[in-house]
């Protein structure tokens, strides 16, 4: 397997693990698992097309990044300060504006956003690539 379809595989196993933080009632992991499959999906993308990508965590930044290869990966700019925030707001007491519990922090709602969100990335992030990967592919 590639490089690029490593990253993407990765990605994925991020958005089953959010589905099951989910499932469980864990919404902060939830958030933060869906950040991760965001993040990686499109930093696949990335590897696929150019052969790299940029040392970053903006959503936004990726996002734009991806844009220059297909025009669908700006529809989601507008969501993505809000599921970028959830890489830190989710891991830390004092990772959002005011300090409290990730826990406490996200809701049912919230993380079904995000997951929702990461799920349409991703299905993107997998129309990039060619069902079978020629010898040559990144």
């Amino acid at each position: 397997m590639n490089l690029a379809r490593m990253w993407l595989k990765s990605a994925e196993e991020c958005l089953l693990q959010a589905r099951g933080d989910l499932a469980r009632g864990e919404w902060a992991r939830a958030c933060f698992s869906s950040n991760q499959a965001v993040e990686i999906a499109l930093k696949a993308v990335l590897l696929l097309r150019q052969g790299n990508f940029p040392p970053i965590h903006s959503i936004g930044q990726l996002l734009s990044e991806c844009a220059r290869y297909d025009s669908g990966f700006g529809n989601f700019t507008a969501q993505s300060y809000i599921v970028g925030q959830m890489y830190t707001g989710a891991r830390y007491v004092d990772g959002a504006d005011t300090p409290q519990m990730p826990s406490e922090r996200y809701s049912q709602s919230d993380a079904g956003a995000a997951l929702a969100y990461a799920d349409e990335i991703l299905a993107l992030a997998q129309a990039q690539f060619p069902a079978q990967p020629p010898d040559s592919e990144i």
